[in-house]
C-alpha cells in the first residue's frame, strides 16, 4: 500500500481480534484496517452519533446472520390486512419467536448500549420510537406510527412484537394502548417489581 504512513495505537485486545479476523480474511493487518476504516469514514460521513450508527450496523448484521429480511412497511401491511385470522396469526408468531432470537442473540453477544428501542426499531422501521423513564422506575415505550401506515392490524402487530422484545430483555410490559397512529407500552425492571413489598 502506498502513501503517507501515520501510527495508530490500537490496544492489544483489539490488536488480537484483528490478527484472527485478517487470518480467517487472508488480508494483513494493515490492510484490513485500512478497509475498516474506509468503510468507517464512508458510513459517518456527515452525521454525528458514533455510537448509535456502530451499534445499529452491528445489530442490523446480526439480525441479517440469523435469516432477518427487510420487508417494506406497505407489503407487511398488505400482508397483515390480507391474510386470514389463522394465518395472520402464525405470522405474527413466527416474527415473535424470531424477536426473541434475535434479542437473546444481541444481549449475548454484549451489544453496548442496547435497549428495548433499539431492537424494535429493527422490526418496526416504519415507525419513530422513543423511552420516557417515569419517577418511579417505570418507562413508557412510544412507538409512532408513519400516518399512511396506521392501521389497528398494524398496531397490533407493533405492540406484539414490541411487548415480546421488552420482555425477552427482562422487563416486565404493565400496560399497551393505541391512541390514533401511536403505540404505548408501559414496561418496568422485573427485579424491581420483585423487591416490592
Amino acid at each position: 500500500m502506498k502513501g503517507p504512513k501515520k501510527l495508530i495505537v490500537v490496544p492489544e485486545t483489539v490488536l488480537r481480534d484483528l490478527m484472527g479476523i485478517a487470518k480467517r480474511t487472508g488480508l494483513t493487518i494493515s490492510e484490513l484496517a485500512s478497509l475498516m476504516l474506509a468503510h468507517a469514514a464512508r458510513m459517518l460521513q456527515g452525521r454525528d452519533n458514533i455510537t448509535t450508527i456502530f451499534r445499529d450496523s452491528v445489530m442490523l448484521a446480526d439480525t441479517k446472520r440469523l435469516g432477518a429480511v427487510v420487508i417494506p412497511s406497505d407489503a407487511l401491511l398488505a400482508l397483515l390486512e390480507g391474510s386470514s385470522d389463522e394465518a395472520r396469526t402464525r405470522f405474527i408468531n413466527h416474527v415473535r419467536e424470531f424477536a426473541r432470537t434475535a434479542t437473546v442473540y444481541l444481549k449475548a453477544h454484549g451489544v453496548e448500549g442496547l435497549e428495548p428501542k433499539d431492537i424494535i426499531s429493527l422490526f418496526t422501521p416504519f415507525s419513530t420510537i422513543d423511552t420516557v423513564d417515569d419517577t418511579n422506575g417505570e418507562k413508557r415505550l412510544i412507538i409512532s406510527l408513519s400516518q399512511r401506515n396506521s392501521s389497528e392490524l398494524l398496531a397490533s402487530y407493533v405492540r406484539d412484537i414490541a411487548s415480546t422484545i421488552i420482555e425477552e430483555m427482562g422487563y416486565q410490559v404493565l400496560s399497551s394502548e393505541k391512541l390514533g397512529s401511536i403505540v404505548i407500552i408501559e414496561y418496568r425492571d422485573k427485579k424491581k417489581r420483585e423487591e416490592e413489598p
